[in-house]
């Protein structure tokens, strides 16, 4: 009677974990594959899986950007802190990339700013990408954001975010273009040579 019992509740967590990955869809695969490898790199990328966090905020773009719209599109926030030093310098690297995407995904920035001052900051620095304006930085720290050039891409799959990188680098941005595929997303041609070979963090929020 025991070992009926037994196998019957072994059958009972196998169809549990069946039904569990079937509603994840790709982010249930990407905590299996990611998670062993996150153990084993540095860190540097975490399959984040989690629902995306609610907000209603304006960009410089003029738009009104959402958890939808990121959501509607494979879509690379950069977490950028204004007055960080490593910011700036940066700029130019996510110029780049947002061109490098080709309008077949999204790239745009969010910043501890309020929208006149996201716009100069925009200006200023020579943004080619719309920015988000966060005053305080409270959806950029729910989003998962800890540094500055901090990383999150959004899964349209699964209406999630799903990954999560810790600063960028000819590497890490490598992992983004393999993360977006298989979140469901194009598969982009990139020349990863003209980015920075070491990682590149900026200050905490």
């Amino acid at each position: 009677m025991k070992l009926w019992w037994i196998v019957g509740a072994m059958f009972g967590a196998a169809f549990l974990a069946s039904s569990q990955m079937k509603h994840d869809g790709q982010c249930a695969d990407c905590i299996a594959v990611q998670k062993a490898s996150a153990q084993a790199s540095s860190g540097e990328e975490d399959c984040a899986c989690r629902q995306a966090v609610s907000f209603r905020l304006q960009a410089t773009d003029g738009k009104t950007w959402t958890q939808d719209t990121i959501l509607a599109k494979p879509t690379l926030v950069v977490f950028l802190k204004a007055k960080c030093p490593h910011t700036p310098p940066a700029i130019a690297d996510f110029n780049r990339l947002s061109k490098d995407f080709g309008g077949k995904a999204v790239l745009v920035g969010m910043i501890d700013l309020k929208l006149a001052e996201a716009r100069e900051f925009a200006k200023k620095n020579k943004v080619a990408f719309p920015l988000i304006a966060d005053p305080g930085a409270e959806t950029i720290v729910k989003m998962g954001g800890a540094h500055s050039l901090d990383m999150a891409l959004s899964c349209p799959k699964d209406k999630r975010i799903g990954s999560l990188y810790e600063g960028y680098s000819r590497e890490i941005l490598g992992k983004v273009l393999k993360d977006m595929v298989h979140h469901g997303g194009p598969s982009l041609k990139v020349d990863l040579s003209r980015y920075p070979a070491k990682k590149a963090s900026g200050c905490g929020f």
